[in-house]
């Protein structure tokens, strides 16, 4: 049983990490870009 809920907790942090990323990723952008202009 405890196996499941490891599996799915890494199935659950996989599927988080790609929104995650492009969330901060997105932050930085929006962060930086208007120094730029």
């Amino acid at each position: 049983m405890r196996h499941l809920v490891v599996a799915l907790a890494l199935a659950a942090t996989a599927l988080a990490l790609p929104q995650l990323f492009d969330a901060v990723s997105a932050g930085i952008y929006l962060s930086t870009a208007p120094g730029q202009y």
